[in-house]
């Protein structure tokens, strides 16, 4: 059965995750879980002086946030570890994202205009794409996927294109369809679907578990220059 899924529904599973903008409005709304710092963003007015701009960089054992003004200058400079090795990786990040925010004054929160948000790349995450919530342990960047998800790939795939790579993202959506993991949680009531480890930081503030940029989307097979997916990932749908 899991054989059989994977020959058929890459495109049905990736086509909702789109590359789309978000605008600044948006992406600075209160944050899914409520909290204060979270929450704080969002007051920013577009008349506000002393304009800031709020960048996260997420990497393998740590995360790291830095505040500049329009100048381009560092206002603020914070690092943040990773504070278990037993926990889902999903949970440390969240959990070191609260903490970069709570080193931040909400005075200069306040008045963020835009926000960044840097992750391992083809760092991957099952998810349900109503809520957002994890329903798998990640896929980290250089995880290797199963020889049968390799193999699909590099049927699908273009000689040469990153898709086809063991850790692309494309292997690790795949993998959890051998595995059986989508079927699970659809039998569970999920409405499944995958998000990049940036894509989901981000969604923390906007809400939109649907949504990517180019450059988290090359390693699933999305085409930049043509603004969609190409027709060897649209033809298995």
């Amino acid at each position: 059965m899991a054989q059989a899924a994977g020959d058929g529904v890459a495109k049905a599973r990736v086509d909702p995750l789109r590359p789309r903008v978000k605008s600044v409005a948006s992406l600075l709304q209160a944050g899914t879980g409520g909290r204060t710092q979270r929450s704080a963003l969002s007051a920013y007015r577009s008349g506000a002086e002393d304009k800031y701009y709020l960048g996260f960089d997420f990497g393998t054992s740590g995360a790291r946030a830095k505040l500049i003004d329009d100048a381009g200058n560092v206002v603020i400079d914070k690092k943040c570890g990773y504070d278990s090795k037993h926990d889902r990786l999903d949970a440390q990040w969240e959990r070191a994202l609260d903490s970069l925010l709570e080193q931040m004054p909400e005075s200069v929160l306040g008045r963020v205009s835009a926000l960044a948000f840097d992750g391992t790349s083809a760092t991957t995450m099952l998810i349900d794409r109503g809520t957002g919530e994890v329903l798998e342990q990640p896929k980290l960047y250089n995880e290797g996927q199963g020889l049968p998800a390799q193999e699909r790939a590099k049927e699908m795939c273009p000689v040469g294109h990153a898709a086809r790579a063991s850790t692309s993202s494309l292997c690790k959506l795949l993998q959890w369809d051998f595995e059986g993991a989508w079927q699970r949680a659809e039998s569970e009531g999920h409405v499944p679907g995958i998000l990049h480890q940036a894509d989901w930081l981000a969604a923390q503030f906007h809400g939109d578990w649907s949504c990517t940029d180019y450059t988290n989307s090359l390693k699933l097979g999305f085409d930049p220059g043509a603004e969609q997916y190409p027709q060897w990932l649209a033809s298995q749908g």
